[in-house]
C-alpha cells in the first residue's frame, strides 16, 4: 500500500514583502551560518511546503522522502552581528525576501551602471538556483509513483484457451482510465510551482496543461493552464512520465505467495498526455479505454497454469517490464 501526504506549512509576519526580516543562523562557518539564516528567512516571508511521501508494505516502512520548498530567494541582506563560538558561529541578519513567482528572472542590479555588489548579486542568484532545485525535488517526489498510482485499471474475468499449436492462452478484458485524485495532486503541485507573472493571454517559455473533470460530476470539466519561465522545470515533468516512466499493462500469473510465473507487457491504446510541442506538456484527463490483454503460455509450459494462483493486469513504467 502506498501513502502519499502532502502538508503545506505557511507562516507568515505581520511585515510588508519590501521589510527586512532579521533572522539568527548557526554554522561551522560563516557561509554555512549565513546559508542557514537565508533559509530562514525564505521560510518566514513566502511559507514551505513540506512533502512526506511514504512508501509501505504492510507495516514495514521501506521509504521516507521529505522535501521542503519555498517559492523565494534573498534580494538584499545586511550583517549586524557575527559571533564566534568554540564550535560554531551564529550570525544575526536583516534579510530582504522577494517571492520568486514575481521575479523576471533579474535578481540584481547595480546601484550605479559601472558597479556590483558581487556579494549580494551571487546570493541572489544562489538561493534563487537554489529554490528551483527545490521545486525539482518536490516533482520529483510527487511524480514519482507515476504511472502506478496515476491510473485505475479494471480487470474482467479470465478465459484460458488454445492456440492452432497447442500453446494455452489466457485472455483478460480490461478498462483503463486516470485516477482523478492523481489529477487533484498534479493540479495542486503545479499551482505550487508555477510563476504567477504571466496573465491569461501572455505566452510563456513552459507550459503544463491539465484537462479533467470529477467522475462524480455530470459538467463537462475543467482545464487548468500553468505557466512557467523555466524550461529546464517542464523537462523536469517530461522525464518523469517518459522514456523508462511510459506508462505499460502488465499481464500476470502468480502462485500462492504471489512469485511470479509468467508475465508480459503490453502497449495502452490511447493518449494520455502529449509531450509534442517541446513547450508544453498536456494531460488528458478524462481519457479512457477498453481492450483485450492475451498472454501467451508455451506448451513446454503448462505447467505454470497449474501452479498458478493469481492473474493481475497492472500499471507499470516501462522500466520495469
Amino acid at each position: 500500500m502506498r501513502l502519499l501526504l502532502i502538508a503545506a506549512c505557511l507562516f507568515f509576519t505581520n511585515a510588508f514583502a519590501s521589510d527586512y526580516i532579521r533572522v539568527v543562523g548557526h554554522g561551522p562557518n560563516i557561509e554555512t551560518a549565513k546559508e542557514n539564516a537565508f533559509r530562514e528567512a525564505i521560510m518566514i516571508r513566502v511559507g514551505t511546503v513540506v512533502l512526506s511521501e511514504r512508501e509501505s508494505t504492510i507495516n514495514n516502512l521501506k521509504r521516507d522522502d521529505i522535501s521542503v520548498y519555498s517559492a523565494g530567494y534573498v534580494n538584499d541582506y545586511k550583517i549586524i552581528s557575527v559571533e564566534k563560538h568554540t564550535t560554531t558561529i551564529k550570525i544575526t541578519i536583516d534579510v530582504l525576501v522577494a517571492d520568486s513567482k514575481l521575479v523576471n528572472q533579474r535578481l540584481n542590479s547595480g546601484t550605479t551602471i559601472n558597479t556590483i555588489n558581487g556579494d549580494n548579486a551571487f546570493t541572489n542568484y544562489k538561493t534563487f538556483i537554489d529554490q528551483k532545485l527545490k521545486a525539482d525535488r518536490l516533482i520529483k517526489s510527487v511524480l514519482s509513483s507515476y504511472p502506478n498510482n496515476a491510473y485505475i485499471v479494471e480487470q474482467s474475468p479470465y478465459q484460458i484457451g488454445v492456440d492452432s499449436f497447442r500453446n494455452a492462452i489466457l485472455t483478460v478484458q480490461y478498462k483503463l482510465k486516470w485516477n482523478y485524485d492523481y489529477i487533484i495532486a498534479f493540479n495542486e503541485l503545479m499551482s505550487l510551482v508555477e510563476d504567477s507573472k504571466y496573465s491569461m493571454l501572455e505566452h510563456a517559455p513552459s507550459n503544463v496543461i491539465i484537462l479533467g473533470k470529477n467522475p462524480k460530476d455530470f459538467i463537462l470539466g475543467e482545464k487548468k493552464h500553468y505557466k512557467f519561465s523555466d524550461i529546464l522545470l517542464l523537462d523536469r515533468i517530461k522525464d518523469s512520465m517518459t522514456y523508462g516512466r511510459e506508462v505499460k499493462l502488465k499481464l500476470s500469473m502468480s502462485d500462492t505467495n504471489f512469485n511470479n510465473l509468467i508475465s508480459q507487457c503490453f502497449n495502452v491504446n490511447k493518449t494520455y498526455f502529449s509531450v509534442g510541442n517541446p513547450r508544453s506538456l498536456v494531460l488528458y484527463g478524462n481519457t479512457k479505454e477498453e481492450g483485450v490483454l492475451q498472454l501467451r503460455i508455451p506448451i513446454e509450459y503448462n505447467d505454470i497454469i497449474q501452479r498458478a494462483s493469481n492473474i493481475q493486469v497492472s500499471v507499470v513504467p516501462y522500466n520495469q517490464c
